[in-house]
């Protein structure tokens, strides 16, 4: 096979953690394609060569993408998926935690126990906002349909709009020698 023939394609192989390995080959690397599977790929790993419309379009979670070998599919981890978004949760619910103590200091400072009410409220509700991920019900099969699925679980009231949004693809370029 020479390294043209997979010009517009990807090589997926699933990695010793369970995370998915996508490289997106180069074609003027100067390497034959077995020699660049070779560099990219360890030496146990199986593989598949797959066209790039293959992939799925909601790329938010692919940290929890794994590769079905059986099917030839890309599936995802919902287990992992609902953590990369409680993580994403997490770091703007902390920010917003923050904002809310000095709104909850200053209640305190000036004796207003209405403000303090409120504020300590609005903290944990905050504090429980990872929570919801726990709580979306999947009834999705496809990854797209699964990633808007958790996706759901951002509170934009809460949060603000969502910033982890389908996230361009990375694409890494290995160099011949």
């Amino acid at each position: 096979m020479n390294i043209e023939d997979i010009k517009g394609k990807v090589i997926i192989s699933g990695m010793s953690d369970g995370s998915l390995s996508m490289t997106y080959p180069i074609t003027n690397c100067g390497l034959s394609t077995d020699e660049f599977l070779k560099r990219v790929l360890p030496s146990d790993n199986n593989y598949a060569i797959i066209d790039q419309e293959e992939l799925p379009e909601d790329n938010t979670y692919c940290g929890s993408w794994i590769y079905d070998d059986t099917n030839k599919t890309i599936k995802i981890d919902v287990e992992k998926a609902k953590e990369i978004q409680k993580d994403n949760i997490r770091e703007i619910r902390n920010k917003l935690l923050e904002e809310e103590d000095i709104n909850f200091l200053k209640a305190l400072e000036s004796g207003d126990t209405l403000k303090q009410n409120e504020s300590a409220n609005k903290k944990q509700i905050l504090r429980d906002l990872p929570e919801i991920v726990d709580n979306v019900q999947i009834t999705e099969t496809t990854v797209d349909g699964i990633s808007s699925e958790i996706e759901s679980a951002w509170d934009e009231n809460l949060l603000g709009e969502k910033k982890y949004v389908k996230k361009d693809k990375i694409i890494f370029e290995i160099v011949g020698e």
